[in-house]
């Protein structure tokens, strides 16, 4: 399932969008089937308490999910869609092993997702890797070359750690330290797919890993030492 397809306008009024009720896409329509409009309200853009750079008329109008019948809220400017609610975050099953910090980092990137906050998403999707392999004792170096290590080692693919150094270590990058850059949905989703790869390629078999781990001579650190000491 994918859900970094933003909504889009599917009519004079309806909008194609992820619905969080049917778990999938749906067409949103501003008409109930018997041809009764949910309802509008039209106000011009210089009354609203904004900063918009925008003239013309708003028009906010009710619609209803076509399988389910929940509610959404469209923003038109000039019948173009500008805004819609619900924004509906993606969720994705996690391995039963993965720690509660790396859950709620990955968390917070589908948080991120689900009000189309790309940018700061893409940077939860790098913390998420570097807690991940600092977790399992690759704490030098940059992540490019954590990740280099890692293939070396035969602990993951080297096409693993080939997507996750050339996509999701440059978004975040990008977002931490570079001029400033709009993140896509696509690019977002790219990122999330192979960074929740990685935590399965850790966590699905993880004693696994640890021995495996272990015979390299590895040091792993104590997963108490990684919690924050209380104030």
């Amino acid at each position: 399932m994918n859900n970094f397809d933003p909504p889009k306008q599917a009519g004079d009024y309806d909008v194609n969008a992820y619905c969080p009720v049917c778990n999938s896409r749906s067409n949103f329509l501003y008409k109930a089937n018997d041809g009764r409009e949910y309802g509008y309200h039209n106000t011009p853009a210089q009354e609203l308490k904004s900063n918009r750079d925008f003239g013309g008329e708003i028009v906010f109008r009710l619609l209803g999910c076509a399988t389910c019948g929940v509610a959404g809220l469209a923003e038109f400017h000039n019948r173009v869609l500008y805004r819609f609610d619900p924004h509906a975050q993606v969720t994705i099953n996690l391995p039963d092993d993965t720690p509660d910090d790396i859950k709620r980092e990955f968390r917070s990137a589908e948080n991120c997702s689900g009000i189309e906050e790309y940018r700061p998403g893409a940077t939860m999707l790098r913390s998420t890797i570097e807690k991940v392999l600092i977790k399992h004792g690759y704490n030098e170096n940059d992540l490019f070359q954590k990740l280099d290590q890692l293939a070396e080692d035969k602990i993951i693919t080297r096409t693993l750690a080939k997507q996750n150094q050339e996509i999701v270590r440059i978004l975040g990058n990008d977002v931490l330290h570079g001029i400033w850059r709009e993140v896509f949905p696509d690019e977002f989703a790219t990122a999330y797919k192979y960074t929740h790869r990685l935590i399965e390629a850790f966590y699905d078999d993880h004693k696994s890993v640890l021995a495996e781990l272990q015979e390299i001579g590895k040091e792993i650190p104590d997963e108490e030492s990684q919690e924050p000491e209380s104030s």
